[in-house]
């Protein structure tokens, strides 16, 4: 946790990527640093990671998070009724899965995430099971098919951007392209971004630069 130094500020979560196996928190507490200066208390987000748990098990957790962070946010500076989520690769897959959630079944409010960054996500969890990594993630046809965003889509609740490199492989474009297709076909608020040439790591290296657009855009939507 990276408090802001003023009360009832707006809470961003991050939650980080490297294929639901790999990774921590720990590796990305530089994007704190921009966030936490502009007046935003930033939760850097862990999970237990695959195989050790399914996806549909991370998402339990992420949900988990969301539902701590909401209830104890005035106790690390935070307004609850703020609460916003950015993610990276499957991180971004995670904070889409958030949006798809009935969090008034749950009694929580519908709108309880305010605003998402989702950036160079994965989006399509079929084809994961085809690739070699996948012998570490042991993800399933029925987990990729229970967890993927076209049966999972988002709920017109709050505003998106869906961020990508634009020098990345023509997949990973595209999976974000028909991602925020599908968010403006659901209604939601809808920004779309081909960033320059960054590749699917220097995108996220740029989260942790305070003069770069797309951190700009991060706290333009927590309205800092």
């Amino acid at each position: 946790m990276f408090p802001a130094k003023t009360p009832n500020a707006p809470v961003h979560a991050f939650i980080h990527g490297g294929y639901w196996r790999g990774l921590d928190k720990s590796f990305y507490s530089y994007i704190a640093e921009p966030l936490v200066a502009a007046g935003a208390t930033v939760a850097m987000v862990n999970y237990d990671l695959a195989p050790k748990l399914t996806i549909s098990g991370i998402v339990a957790q992420i949900a988990e998070a969301v539902r701590w962070l909401h209830a104890n946010a005035r106790q690390v500076g935070g307004n609850p009724d703020r609460l916003y989520l950015s993610g990276h690769s499957a991180g971004a897959h995670l904070a889409a899965m958030m949006l798809a959630r009935d969090w008034a079944a749950e009694g929580r409010p519908a709108d309880i995430v305010k605003g998402v960054v989702a950036v160079s996500g994965v989006y399509e969890l079929e084809p994961v099971t085809m690739l070699k990594v996948n012998a570490e993630i042991g993800l399933t046809a029925d987990e990729a098919a229970r967890n993927s965003l076209a049966a999972n889509p988002p709920r017109p609740v709050c505003p998106i951007l869906v961020a990508v490199g634009g020098g990345e492989t023509p997949d990973w474009i595209r999976q974000s392209a028909d991602f925020a297709k599908l968010c403006r076909k659901r209604g939601l608020a809808t920004d779309y971004w081909e960033i320059g040439r960054e590749h699917h790591f220097s995108i996220c290296d740029r989260m942790g630069e305070a003069r770069h657009p797309l951190v700009r855009a991060m706290l333009a939507q927590m309205g800092l």
